[in-house]
């Protein structure tokens, strides 16, 4: 069975955006070009969060609120396109009859329009698309809905990896 992780893995990565867009909002000025390779590139969310809140001197709800608000605006609004591959790698997922889910948090309304905007959900039956809930949540309740197979995750997501293959899960992740 594959799951297949939205943003980064069958759309684009988008992530360094939200970071430079807090960035900018923090210091008023865009980023230096190494900035993401240097300072966020490999930490977590949380990490992340803390290198800015010292840089910045904020405080670290404020940082938090501004990564989560940056995170919505890209999800909601971004023209994503689909990773080179992903639509062939769908449709012959389809065509041999294997089973997937695709998952995000993000809003399903918004994926939902931005992978049928990339032809990546023709024939993919709704409730294989499962989104909204934090990610590890959605992975364990597949986990427990098929106890029979192997479970193979792409992904892009540093806790992600770690979360699923603790569950017994396979992870493919994807580098950014």
């Amino acid at each position: 069975l594959f799951i297949f992780d939205v943003h980064g893995t069958l759309l684009s990565c988008n992530w360094k955006d939200k970071y430079q867009l807090v960035y900018q909002e923090l210091f008023q000025t865009a980023p230096p070009a190494d900035w993401i390779m240097q300072n966020i590139f490999g930490k977590n969310d949380k990490e992340i969060a803390e290198f800015l809140r010292q840089a910045s001197g904020r405080f670290l709800t404020e940082i938090n609120a501004l990564i989560a608000k940056y995170q919505r605006f890209i999800h909601t609004t971004a023209d994503i396109p689909a990773v080179p591959g992903a639509l062939k790698f769908i449709e012959t997922l389809k065509a041999k009859q294997i089973p997937f889910f695709i998952i995000s948090g993000g809003n399903k309304e918004v994926v939902t329009a931005q992978l049928t905007k990339n032809n990546l959900l023709t024939g993919v039956p709704e409730q294989n698309i499962l989104c909204g809930l934090p990610r590890a949540e959605m992975l364990s309740a597949l986990v427990q809905q098929y106890p029979q197979h192997n479970l193979l995750l792409w992904d892009d997501w540093i806790e992600g990896v770690a979360a699923f293959s603790e569950q017994g899960g396979i992870v493919c992740g994807l580098p950014q």
